[in-house]
């Protein structure tokens, strides 16, 4: 739960998380982005060649909509967590499935980033950064968090809330 706020009441729905990808992969990925995208455009333009342009253009787009991603994490009061990255690739999480949640080491640039199939089995929703493990009993999730500890205290205390009702 973010600090000085209260315990959440039944009807609450509310973004737990929103994280942007960390400004170190940001520089890695917008930097590869030009070179790459911004490279093919330069070659196009001074080797008359249209083609580089239409390859280029797009590499440039794909990149900065890479780096302008985030991933979220909401709660909704009955149905349980939404989380989403990029806001193209989501999943629904029912409070009831959870069994667990834990603080997870950070990912990088090697773990991949957007939707991710990681090791175990483990459904990876991925920005890089700190990250959470919600273990259901279907599976597991890897969620990109900000705040990992807090995120972690708020979902513990809906599964309570959930198990109260």
């Amino acid at each position: 739960m973010a600090r000085g706020s209260e315990a959440p009441r039944p009807g609450d729905r509310r973004v737990i998380s929103s994280v942007r990808m960390p400004r170190r992969y940001l520089l890695i990925l917008v930097g590869i982005g030009a070179l790459a995208g911004g490279g093919t455009v330069l070659g196009g333009l001074l080797g008359g060649e249209p083609t580089a342009i239409w390859i280029g253009v797009p590499t440039l787009a794909l990149f900065a909509g890479l780096a302008l991603g985030r991933a979220t994490m909401t709660a909704h009061p009955r149905e349980g967590l939404v989380v989403s990255v990029y806001g193209i690739f989501r999943a629904g999480i029912p409070w009831e499935s959870i069994e667990d949640v834990e603080r997870a080491a950070p990912t990088g640039l090697l773990a991949g980033m957007g939707l991710r199939r990681l090791r175990g089995g483990t459904t990876g929703y991925l920005i890089g950064g700190d990250s959470v493990l919600i273990t259901v009993r279907s599976g597991r999730y890897r969620v990109s968090v900000r705040r990992p500890d807090d995120v972690v205290e708020e979902i513990r205390s809906r599964i309570g809330a959930a198990e109260r009702a």
